[in-house]
């Protein structure tokens, strides 16, 4: 009897006028529903700003830490193989024009640095992506029984997007690191043909 009586007060309170709870149960769920749609279109505009602030950044900053670190790497590495080919022929092949021996020397590790940054250029471009993709995929077709459990892309179009979504410092270093010895070894090649 008692929950008859309270059952029916409930529906008069409510045919009547919402209480309060329920006012401010309609209300937060209002706000919930605007909140979650403006939450979701911030969302949307932060990632294109992220997306643009991204994009902005690897244009505007070719010359980073690791440019430099390249940069420094380079210039070590063919000044190295500058003094092991001089002393090569120097000592090995006994040629004793000195000019001769430098133009040589400066020349050969130029040349392969510009090519490396060549070859590392048209790399960055895709033109190397078909090989790499295909030689993973019969990598992991061999000794995997499941491929889709592996990390590789589905697809060839998804892994080119994977690739293209990564950030890679600039191979200019091996460029900016090669020329000046390039530069030398032409000078060199003058004077050899001058005196």
């Amino acid at each position: 009897m008692k929950n008859k009586k309270q059952n029916q007060a409930n529906k008069n309170n409510s045919d009547k006028e919402p209480n309060e709870q329920e006012i401010l149960d309609n209300s937060s769920n209002q706000n919930l529903d605007k909140n979650n749609t403006e939450s979701e279109v911030v969302d949307q505009t932060n990632n294109k700003e992220k997306l643009k602030y991204i994009n902005k950044n690897e244009e505007v900053k070719p010359f980073g830490k690791n440019y430099y670190i390249g940069l420094i790497i380079t210039i070590a590495v063919v000044g190295i193989l500058v003094l092991c080919l001089y002393f090569y022929e120097l000592y090995i092949l006994e040629v004793k024009n000195i000019y001769k021996n430098l133009c040589d020397a400066f020349f050969i590790p130029s040349i392969i640095g510009v090519l490396f940054y060549l070859l590392n250029l048209v790399s960055k471009e895709g033109a190397f992506d078909a090989i790499a993709y295909s030689v993973k995929l019969v990598f992991y077709t061999t000794f995997y029984s499941n491929i889709r459990k592996t990390k590789l892309p589905s697809s060839y179009r998804e892994y080119r997007e994977l690739k293209r979504g990564k950030k890679r410092t600039s191979p200019s270093f091996l460029l900016a690191g090669s020329l000046p010895y390039l530069i030398c070894s032409i000078l060199f090649y003058i004077l050899y043909h001058t005196l």
